[in-house]
């Protein structure tokens, strides 16, 4: 089994890697020879819009179906026949009222140009969430490595129809047209990858499916907002240049995402797991996975954190051009707050998934709220920046109630010495990075210099070990 997480975890990176590898090219071509700076912020926000609702939906049902299906595998089709039947008149609802609603929501943002643009993008309700059914079923089954497959499909295929359709086009509709065509790709090859009989006599109620994907919803719907808020703040609260300040703040959050190549892998692997050993009473092993996922997040997303923190004019000038280096005040406090909301969605997910979704909401509203009142405080006078300060905070509330609740109910987190060595040796590239400037290739060459200093240091602090080495080679393997 450990061998099967190891070469699932691998996939799942290299596959996330590709999406986030994909995600910024489409940004970065669309930014710099498509669309333009007004326009990318334009785009960034329907997706966004259309994002926090569809995805939260994708979200709660892959983890809902995941759940049910890691439970007991051999009820795999009772479990998807069950999830369709739910979900298809829901989503023909929810593209309705979006559809219908499109330019109330163009009016609230001040901004009747939206309209056409957000209808367009509500095909994806129809379409996004039904694909989510068949991922849920595959990550129930952990079979990861078809799931990786299926993921990098997609992304793959939102690259090449985005940035075609949108330089065939000429137009941003090009762009919103390739998002939809490719969802619509996914869920075909995904029903194909999961076909099958139903098999034995589990059967599954639509009241309990609901019961827990209720709560999963919300959950999703505040941990999505909590880090899509601050653009819409930027868009709504930041006077005439909104739309430029938009497309400026989308630049630096799209660099600052690389952290959710960590959660999006992680949180697919560990939620089964989880919710597998917890169904079963299996308090020691639910242990060792949440001690070790957090340890092992932790030692991947700190440095990388501090580093870009380090470097952000740098950073914004290789990934974009010159005409976006007013991104780069915002990026310090992004990649710093994404790297706390990385650990905060674990931590929540780990809370989800011992069958506690509400307690995880809770903490979300907790931290959703804060970041709310801060938007509201910090963005008109600060702007982006503040809009940054504003998720950085909010995502570490997130973060220290969400640690308390897993130590106070599984008494396990990350051991307080292998913090400690993590952190010091983090900051320590930090320092030798802001004293040491280098631009252009020349910064890619420093970070992978310093990410071989900390590598040194914790070898030498011990918190690195032959098994942490071992596991490596596993999944190299």
């Amino acid at each position: 089994m450990n061998e099967r997480i190891e070469r699932g975890t691998f996939f799942l990176l290299s596959a996330n890697g590709f999406s986030l590898v994909a995600n910024y090219l489409i940004y970065i071509i669309l930014g710099r020879f498509l669309l333009g700076p007004e326009l990318l912020g334009i785009y960034a926000v329907v997706i966004s819009l259309v994002s926090v609702i569809e995805m939260v939906l994708v979200k709660a049902v892959q983890h809902t179906v995941s759940k049910f299906v890691s439970e007991r595998p051999e009820s795999i089709q009772q479990v998807k026949i069950t999830a369709l039947k739910l979900l298809i008149p829901l989503n023909l609802l929810l593209f309705a009222v979006y559809f219908a609603g499109s330019s109330l929501i163009a009016a609230a943002f001040g901004d009747q140009a939206l309209t056409p643009y957000i209808q367009l993008a509500s095909l994806l309700f129809l379409l996004h969430p039904v694909f989510s059914v068949f991922m849920g079923c595959l990550n129930g089954l952990r079979r990861f490595v078809t799931q990786a497959k299926l993921r990098a499909f997609y992304a793959f295929s939102k690259l090449l129809l985005i940035v075609g359709l949108a330089s065939a086009l000429s137009s941003l509709y090009g762009a919103i047209a390739g998002f939809v065509l490719a969802s619509f790709f996914g869920m075909v090859i995904g029903f194909f990858l999961t076909r099958g009989r139903v098999q034995g006599a589990v059967q599954l109620s639509y009241n309990r499916f609901f019961a827990f994907m209720a709560p999963i919803i919300v959950f999703s719907i505040l941990t999505d907002l909590l880090i899509t808020i601050d653009l819409f703040a930027v868009k709504a609260l930041a006077g005439q240049q909104s739309s430029v300040l938009s497309g400026y703040y989308i630049a630096a959050s799209t660099i600052a995402r690389v952290f959710l190549m960590v959660i999006s892998a992680i949180a697919f692997i560990v939620f089964p797991l989880i919710s597998a050993t917890t169904f079963q009473k299996n308090l020691k092993k639910t242990r060792f996975y949440i001690r070790n996922t957090l340890r092992y997040t932790l030692l991947a997303v700190l440095p990388i954190a501090f580093l870009f923190a380090s470097t952000p004019k740098e950073l914004v000038l290789i990934v974009y051009s010159l005409d976006y280096l007013p991104a780069a005040v915002a990026l310090p406090a992004l990649c710093i707050g994404f790297a706390g909301y990385t650990l905060f969605l674990i931590l929540t997910t780990i809370i989800a998934a011992s069958n506690r979704p509400k307690t995880a909401s809770a903490i979300a509203l907790i931290a959703l709220a804060t970041s709310v009142v801060l938007n509201f405080l910090l963005v008109p006078g600060m702007l982006i920046e503040g809009a940054a300060i504003a998720t950085l905070i909010a995502s570490f509330v997130g973060l220290l109630l969400s640690a308390g609740f897993v130590l106070f109910k599984f008494k396990a987190l990350v051991p307080l010495n292998s913090f400690l060595k993590i952190a010091f040796a983090s900051l320590l590239v930090y320092a030798i990075s802001f004293n040491w400037p280098l631009a252009g290739v020349l910064l890619l060459g420093k970070y992978i210099v310093l990410l071989g200093v900390y590598a040194i240091v914790l070898l030498l602090l011990r918190e690195l070990s032959k098994r942490d080495l071992d596991i490596a080679l596993n999944v190299v393997r």
